[in-house]
């Protein structure tokens, strides 16, 4: 069975919420990040591609922790939601 982009996310963030105690961090996509190879996965990119978006300004909205890139859940969501069309004709373009 192919799983959606969206499925794969959200699957991750149950994944990452399983891992993690409710004391020691926040469950909400809007407060859990994802590294660039777990958003490598989710949507099926190679890792160069994450890496030219953010080096031209393209892409999903990220964040750097220590010189690290890291990736907000709640964006990546978003993200993909605004990816969404319905037919080939479609530029995602709304009225």
């Amino acid at each position: 069975m192919q799983h959606t982009q969206k499925e794969i996310a959200q699957k991750l963030l149950e994944q990452k919420k399983a891992q993690e105690t409710a004391d020691l961090k926040p469950h909400d996509p809007s407060l859990t990040f994802i590294d660039e190879k777990e958003l490598s996965q989710i949507l099926g990119v190679a890792l160069g591609t994450l890496r030219r978006q953010r080096w031209s300004g393209d892409g999903i909205r990220y964040y750097k922790f220590n010189g690290a890139c890291r990736y907000r859940m709640a964006d990546v969501l978003a993200y993909i939601d605004a990816s969404a069309r319905t037919s080939t004709s479609d530029t995602g373009a709304t009225a």
